[in-house]
């Protein structure tokens, strides 16, 4: 699982996505500012329609309901995912932050679908141990820097499931 952040500040932005669906990416996720129109949204939205490209929003139920997109990152003091669920049903992809596997392990039964890891004070392979062992099967994915193949291949090697870049 790979997963593209994308800051999207003006229509600019359009050409951004449009590299990053052109080399590949299957998976981008937006972290839009307030004040961006929704042409540029629905731009984005259609390219990655067009390219079978998954296309979440960081944080923004307004977005995700007015765009059309696949789902929906929520970002730490938002919006509870169970809540999420209620509203939208299950069909979007329900993505979270968390710092610790107690906080992934309090989601069981919430239906989200994967975790960003962040901050956490542990190895990502007792974070990843301590999820597995409590039987929860949500995906985990950590934010990389670079696109160093060896270090992602390590990283998988520890339990996690994913990266964002």
């Amino acid at each position: 699982m790979i997963i593209y952040r994308l800051k999207i500040n003006s229509d600019a932005d359009i050409a951004s996505a449009k590299d990053l669906i052109d080399s590949g990416a299957k998976w981008l996720m937006l972290s839009v500012a307030k004040d961006v129109d929704g042409s540029v949204l629905d731009a984005i939205s259609a390219l990655c329609k067009e390219a079978e490209v998954i296309m979440t929003v960081e944080g923004d139920m307004e977005r995700l309901e007015s765009t059309h997109c696949h789902g929906i990152h929520l970002l730490p003091g938002t919006v509870h995912p169970r809540l999420v669920r209620e509203k939208l049903g299950a069909e979007p992809i329900v993505g979270c932050t968390v710092s610790t596997p107690a906080e992934v392990i309090a989601l069981r039964g919430a239906d989200v679908d994967y975790v960003l890891i962040s901050g956490n004070e542990i190895s990502l392979e007792e974070f990843a141990s301590a999820v597995h062992d409590a039987k929860v099967d949500i995906r985990m994915v950590v934010e990389v820097k670079d696109n160093d193949e060896n270090h992602i291949n390590e990283l998988l090697k520890t339990g996690i499931d994913g990266v964002i870049y």
